[in-house]
């Protein structure tokens, strides 16, 4: 298994079983509960929703008011190196 298999699952969730409505419902709901996380913690899980669906994480920066070329590169890398770039 490797560590892309953890976003195969939600990704399928979010293109294939959620109508828009409840992809709308569920940006939303994130950015609402994110909106009080430090812009380190933005990034690193908006990322993370992005390695699942791009759509899913270009929303979500979106509402966060990321850079999305900025999360795309973060998908792209380890854990590791997406905790290091976001350290501060």
């Amino acid at each position: 298994m490797n560590g892309n298999d953890d976003f195969v699952q939600p990704g399928n969730l979010y293109r294939n079983v959620m109508t828009e409505e409840a992809r709308e419902h569920l940006v939303g709901n994130i950015v609402a509960h994110l909106s009080g996380a430090q812009k380190r913690i933005h990034l690193r899980q908006t990322a993370l929703f992005f390695k699942a669906d791009p759509d899913y994480g270009s929303r979500v920066a979106k509402g966060l008011g990321l850079d999305i070329k900025e999360v795309e590169r973060l998908a792209k890398m380890t854990k590791e190196e997406r905790a290091k770039a976001t350290e501060k």
